[in-house]
């Protein structure tokens, strides 16, 4: 397997208040083999719908996807945390669009990786999941491997801080939520950890990123 690598985060996150759309044009894909776009979402409402996530809107429009299991609300309301993929994006400085129905504050973010499985769905982006709670550690363990790479996106109330991988951003500026992400290497399991201030409900989703196959063991060395 090739080792999954960083290629780009946004140089900002985008957020507003009480909208049914963002875009951003924060994010230059490389050019790179194998690629792939991850990108994390916190919503303040919970009963969105139709959401959908376009990477070069306005261009080719190239619809992401939910990572499966990575989509849950907090125990109260507000608050929603998402992530969702993308394989072989176009390379570029691109816009990126998430659009839905019900009016929501909102935070999104956008990370590019190289060597990534080409094949989309669960077995680019495989072991979805989620973690509720009421404390001031939020927290996600993602199932994973060496060579593969995670993501985090937590979606609270409190102020975040303290993240204990690689921080993709965090943004407390919305009216009523917080959200933030991180990055990490892969391992057999990785915790994606946070600090907040106040003991209160947050919700976190994560995801693995799977490695793509190395072609030049397939046919073997010469």
């Amino acid at each position: 397997m090739l080792t999954v690598t960083f290629d780009a985060n946004a140089t900002a996150d985008v957020t507003a208040n009480g909208v049914t759309s963002i875009t951003s044009a924060n994010l230059t894909v490389g050019s790179g083999s194998n690629r792939a776009l991850v990108v994390q979402l916190g919503f303040s409402l919970q009963t969105l719908s139709a959401l959908a996530v376009t990477w070069d809107f306005g261009g080719s429009a190239q619809a992401c996807a939910v990572v499966p299991n990575a989509a849950a609300n907090r125990s109260t309301t507000p608050g929603r945390s998402e992530l969702w993929g993308l394989v072989n994006p176009i390379s570029g400085a691109k816009t990126l669009k998430a659009a839905w129905t019900g009016s929501s504050d909102v935070v999104m973010n956008a990370v590019a990786w190289r060597n990534v499985d080409q094949t989309g769905g669960a077995t680019s982006f495989p072991h979805g999941t989620s973690a509720t709670g009421t404390s001031t550690t939020p927290s996600v363990t993602v199932t994973s491997a060496v060579g593969n790479a995670t993501m985090d996106c937590v979606t609270d109330a409190a102020t975040l801080s303290a993240p204990t991988k690689t921080q993709t951003h965090i943004d407390l500026s919305p009216a009523t939520i917080s959200s933030s992400g991180s990055r990490a290497a892969g391992a057999a399991t990785v915790t994606h950890a946070w600090t907040q201030d106040t003991n209160t409900p947050w919700v976190s989703v994560g995801c693995d990123i799977q490695g793509a196959v190395d072609r030049f063991w397939i046919l073997g060395p010469h």
